[in-house]
């Protein structure tokens, strides 16, 4: 690792291993579309401070001490202003009786509505997705909790040298089913999440990636959380012939 980046991806752990885990709806990129022919691996890592008026812990755990969460992300550029992506999300809390851990799978894609700019000078780009996600959270031996959700992110990008700078912001319907098959019969519950952040990522190359925004629910007890996330992107693969 360069001397560069030492300082800068130490600070950004020290922060996050301070803080707790929330689950995040949308995962971290930029504004811009992955090139088609190239695929863009990721690891992520998010932390979360809770409202002071949140009756439960983040969101989908109610029950003990939050710690990081990971995502792995890959995405894939399949038009010229299109791409798709996939990533995987680990959520462990300390001291839970009964979920101590989650697990979590998102699929989404992206397409670039408005560019202007470039060519050696500043860009703009404009663009929105569609997600899809599930999880599941529990213990062995105990009942497991469900989650559904589906979303539309919104992404504002500048785009200079060897930076993007991006504002986001979205909104996704989610389903919560508590103790699915267990002795308790508890309903479903309906809410909306809204969001909004904004980030830096390294490009040309793609390097580390940083965010800090806000998630919140239309249903008051579970509150919101403000999020800080770090993330180191790489490229594989080299872009089509004409893209």
């Amino acid at each position: 690792m360069r001397p560069t980046l030492v300082a800068p991806l130490g600070l950004a752990v020290g922060v996050i291993a301070g803080l707790g885990a929330c689950g995040t709806v949308v995962p971290m990129q930029t504004a811009s579309v992955v090139a088609p022919g190239v695929t863009r691996v990721s690891g992520q890592l998010g932390a979360a401070y809770c409202d002071f008026g949140s009756t439960f812990r983040c969101n989908d755990f109610p029950d003990g001490v939050p710690l990081p969460a990971l995502r792995l992300d890959g995405r894939r550029g399949v038009a010229s202003a299109t791409d798709v992506g996939a990533s995987a999300q680990l959520e462990t809390m300390l001291y839970a009786p009964e979920r101590p851990v989650g697990l979590g799978l998102t699929l989404d894609g992206k397409r670039e509505l408005l560019r202007s700019g470039g060519g050696g000078r500043v860009a703009h780009v404009l663009s929105a997705g569609l997600l899809v996600g599930g999880g599941i959270a529990g213990r062995w031996g105990l009942a497991p909790w469900l989650r559904a959700d589906a979303g539309v992110p919104i992404f504002y990008g500048i785009q200079t040298a060897h930076h993007e700078f991006v504002l986001s912001g979205w909104t996704a319907y989610r389903a919560l089913a508590p103790s699915v098959g267990g002795d308790q019969d508890l309903p479903t519950v309906h809410s909306l999440r809204f969001g909004g952040g904004l980030g830096v990522y390294r490009r040309a190359p793609v390097g580390w990636g940083a965010s800090l925004g806000y998630d919140t629910s239309s249903d008051l007890v579970l509150g919101g959380a403000v999020q800080v996330r770090f993330g180191w992107f790489r490229d594989l693969g080299a872009p089509s012939p004409g893209s």
